[in-house]
């Protein structure tokens, strides 16, 4: 069951379902679990906790964009010219673009209200789209 997940027990004796097993995963996260635990479904926390935060970004519609280049990258890839529009804002943000394709960022708290181009002064689109910013 452990190595069908790509994963490695590293403790030698099993004596019973209480036993605790010294476990890692394929991506290298090492924890410790009991055999009935793993024998119910249950596996590594760390590799649960991003599956979650993926899924929740998908459903709330968050791109995972660190930086102004990744933005412009993104932006790119989709016909749009990313026009970074002031300093880098820090909570959740959505992205507006205009008919010329630019496409900017408003703050959250803002984006409700709609938002002009700062290139061509063009009232922009929301796009529904946004990121988390920290």
């Amino acid at each position: 069951m452990i190595a069908d997940r790509g994963g490695v027990c590293h403790t030698v004796e099993i004596r019973s379902r209480e036993s605790v097993l010294d476990l890692e995963c394929s991506e290298g996260h090492t924890w410790r679990a009991r055999v009935g635990s793993i024998l119910s479904g249950h596996w590594c926390h760390a590799c649960g906790r991003l599956s979650m935060e993926a899924a929740y970004k998908k459903r709330f519609g968050l791109l995972d964009l660190d930086d102004v280049d990744e933005v412009a990258l993104w932006a790119e890839s989709r016909g749009f010219e990313y026009v970074q529009n002031g300093k880098l804002r820090v909570g959740r943000t959505d992205f507006f673009s205009c008919s010329d394709r630019h496409l900017w960022e408003v703050s959250r708290e803002f984006s409700r209200l709609g938002s002009w181009c700062p290139i061509c002064g063009t009232r922009g689109e929301s796009m529904g789209v946004g990121r988390q910013m920290q």
